[in-house]
């Protein structure tokens, strides 16, 4: 099992799509849109369970002004070739 909670340091909403490798079932998130300095989820964390038989969940964050705190792709899910369980944050951007 892994568990994750996304973080929007920004200042600015900034919107996560999910891209999972399976037909998932209605009700499912498939985006979601974080306002400045919030969480998803808002209380706890986004856990997935072993019973979810490798489902997993590419992550993809529309453009903008901001740092990921992780490198590469993220991917979430519960084994297999995905992302540890932890807070990813987007970070503002360095300032010149």
């Amino acid at each position: 099992m892994n568990c994750y909670v996304l973080q929007n340091n920004t200042g600015y909403p900034q919107r996560f799509r999910f891209q999972y490798n399976v037909p998932i079932s209605a009700g499912q998130v498939t985006e979601i849109t974080l306002s400045p300095h919030s969480s998803y989820p808002a209380n706890g964390q986004w856990c997935w369970e072993d019973s979810t038989q490798g489902m997993t969940a590419v992550v993809f964050i529309d453009n903008g002004a901001y740092v990921p705190s992780w490198k590469g792709q993220l991917i979430m899910g519960a084994s297999g070739f995905v992302s540890p369980s932890g807070t990813y944050s987007l970070n503002p951007p360095p300032t010149p």
